[in-house]
């Protein structure tokens, strides 16, 4: 009974779970809102779910949705989207850490920017995300859905910069060139 609980919880680290929740997410509310930041930590794919059912969403095949959390430390973080007021508001003591939920049309983008970044460098190792690597995705266009009352798709492009290319990492690497030394 126990082992069916554990796979269904995805085998979640006790740290994992104990400091997990509470994050402010990334929300792209109207073209050109972007989001750029240090990947401090990449979470488990898992199942899409409905915001106001809970259920698990599916493609018509019944195959699951997937998303995967990308938690980035953004230098310049966008506040919170409060849907009544139609505005962003001051999020109080923001450390500046925006999960971005990566799903859909959003996963290809930032799949290609991986890729370019990896091939560009030629680094030898498998792609993928990498802590400390900087990541920026823009909600870029939209393409309507050409049926009525379904919201048009969101398109999103992104880029990647390795981790050992991040100049936000520059300190992190005794590097002369610290980007946080005021002194120069």
């Amino acid at each position: 009974m126990t082992e069916d609980v554990n796979t269904r919880a995805g085998e979640v680290d006790d740290d994992d779970f104990l400091m997990s929740g509470g994050g402010i997410s990334c929300q792209f509310p109207k073209k050109g809102d972007s989001y750029t930041g240090t990947i401090v930590k990449t979470g488990k794919a898992r199942a899409q779910t409905d915001p106001e059912s809970g259920d698990v969403k599916t493609f018509k095949s019944g195959d699951t949705r997937l998303t995967k959390p990308v938690t980035l430390a953004c230098a310049d973080p966008l506040g919170r989207w409060d849907k009544e007021a139609m505005e962003r508001v001051d999020v109080e003591d923001d450390n500046g850490e925006r999960v971005l939920w990566v799903q859909g049309q959003m996963k290809n983008a930032v799949r290609d920017a991986i890729l370019k970044a990896f091939k560009t460098a030629k680094v030898r190792t498998k792609p993928g995300l990498e802590l400390g690597g900087m990541l920026t995705v823009t909600y870029s266009s939209s393409i309507p859905s050409g049926k009525k009352g379904v919201n048009p798709q969101k398109v999103y492009s992104a880029e990647y910069v390795l981790a050992q290319d991040n100049k936000a990492n520059a300190h992190l690497l005794e590097d002369d060139d610290d980007p946080f030394d005021d002194e120069g």
